[in-house]
């Protein structure tokens, strides 16, 4: 959080496209009046009351006003009985804010733009005292904002050793730093209706993940469902050797290729529990786009009797088209990681997993072209490196890239996908988040700004810290304090 005075580069994350600072500040000591729009959502309008008395410790009362004067996806914020003047929006701008010595005046093109614009408020807001009073303080300013990807997305992974405290506040810090979509993954850690042993004796409810997701829409991001369609079928990583439902129920091989790694894609059986597996995940997350059906790294697809008599790109193939008819007929696009597509000999340095015992790659020419492929390279560091995008792109796939958490990755990645007008930008974050959460802040400024800016290569943790203990609030245990379990190693070997 900033300090009186602090310069400022020193906060707002992401970095707006553009700033001027005046070099005083607005004083907030007495209650302070909200008005919206009257077409302003329920849900956003008790986000903004929320982490208003959150940010400001309930201390300075705020009262919100529908207004049908004020214009749709706009707020003023009025101190001292004062109305701002309205900001508007410049031409290539998504949103607006302006503070003045008369209070704070916003706008987006959206409502999730006009929240984008609060969260940049309260980043700004600190709290400054005197030896008899506390107060607020706001730098005057005025900023016009847009975001260079549309598709700003996390990857998050629900390990058992995950707390649900640490899925929540991810999403919450996702949200606040303005990422768009976050995919969810639950590594046997979700109880289905489709077949129980889907999940570990531990693994959480629906109805203790949905207010997750509410609470992820109510902040401007979209909630994405993953499941691995293929590969990764044991629903937990192949270094440590769990497979969720064949050490639970042995008479369920037959659903997997032999080494239970891989969905057997010739056994209706699979096929019917995978369609299950879906409508259940959309049926609880609700409106999306999307949903993310993995498909990476199978590497014994077509090793069962039947699987071997088929034609192994073909049978791939038709396997993720008829997943595709399912899901278009809800209006969801798929989303799959892109290693399978690319022959590994054409491709050196890439990852790449198509190989002449599978001849996975070959599938490329006949999929759907509605499947978005999410190309995750993780040791790309160079610009010029952009063959595999540049392939997906020129079969007329709609693709994005997907960096780990690495700083140089990510910042080349976005830029890569930037320049190549991709479809945007998933990070992934499997088991390093929290130790790595600081890489969050590179990530976003390297999607909505200019992500050479020094601020983007420095760790923020005081900075992501602070927004973490305002927006989660109070913890009711050491454990879920911070976004670790931990302080002098981690125990959950996450």
């Amino acid at each position: 959080m900033r300090t009186p005075n602090a310069s400022p580069n020193s906060y707002l994350f992401p970095y707006p496209k553009k700033a001027a600072w005046f070099g005083n500040d607005l004083k907030i000591s007495a209650a302070v009046d909200l008005s919206v729009s009257d077409t302003l959502s329920a849900e956003t309008a008790e986000l903004f009351q929320l982490t208003w008395d959150r940010f400001t410790q309930s201390k300075v009362p705020l009262s919100l006003v529908r207004d049908s004067a004020v214009h749709a996806h706009s707020l003023l914020l009025g101190v001292g009985g004062q109305i701002p003047d309205p900001v508007e929006l410049e031409e290539g701008s998504q949103s607006a804010l302006t503070v003045s010595e008369k209070g704070v005046a916003a706008r987006g093109l959206s409502e999730t733009d006009l929240i984008h614009s609060w969260f940049s408020m309260l980043q700004m807001l600190a709290c400054g005292n005197t030896p008899t009073a506390e107060f607020w303080i706001l730098p005057t300013m005025t900023m016009q904002d847009a975001a260079r990807l549309a598709f700003r997305g996390i990857h998050i992974c629900v390990f058992p050793e995950t707390p649900l405290e640490f899925v929540e506040k991810i999403i919450k810090l996702a949200a606040f730093l303005k990422f768009s979509h976050v995919v969810i993954e639950f590594w046997g850690m979700l109880r289905l209706d489709s077949l129980k042993e889907l999940a570990w004796p531990q693994a959480y409810t629906k109805a203790q993940i949905k207010p997750l997701l509410q609470t992820a829409r109510q902040m401007g991001i979209q909630p994405v469902p993953m499941f691995n369609h293929w590969g990764h079928a044991s629903g937990s990583r192949v270094r440590n050797g769990r497979h969720v439902v064949l050490d639970q129920n042995p008479s369920l091989e037959p659903l997997f290729e032999p080494d239970g790694w891989t969905w057997c894609l010739t056994n209706p059986a699979s096929l019917s529990l995978l369609k299950g597996i879906r409508s259940e995940l959309l049926d609880l997350f609700g409106k999306t786009d999307y949903f993310h059906l993995g498909c990476d790294e199978a590497y014994s697809h077509a090793t069962c009797p039947e699987c071997r008599k088929q034609d192994s790109p073909k049978l791939f193939a038709d396997h993720l088209n008829s997943v595709n008819e399912d899901l278009k007929s809800r209006n969801i696009r798929p989303m799959i990681w892109g290693d399978a597509l690319l022959d590994a000999e054409m491709f050196d340095g890439y990852s790449a997993k198509g190989n002449p015992d599978t001849r996975t790659h070959q599938a490329v020419d006949l999929i759907s072209k509605d499947f978005i492929i999410t190309d995750w390279q993780y040791h790309i560091k160079d610009k010029s490196k952009t063959a595999a995008l540049d392939f997906f792109m020129s079969k007329g796939f709609e693709a994005m890239t997907a960096p780990a958490l690495d700083g140089n990755n990510i910042i080349t990645l976005a830029e890569i996908a930037i320049e190549k007008n991709a479809r945007g930008m998933l990070l992934t974050t499997w088991h390093a988040l929290p130790t790595t959460i600081d890489f969050l802040v590179n990530a976003i400024g390297a999607m909505w700004g200019d992500g050479n800016n020094p601020i983007y290569k420095e760790s923020r943790l005081p900075d992501l810290a602070a927004y973490v203990r305002k927006l989660r609030g109070r913890p009711t245990h050491y454990l879920n304090a911070g976004w670790r379990d931990c302080e002098v190693s981690d125990s959950s070997h996450l």
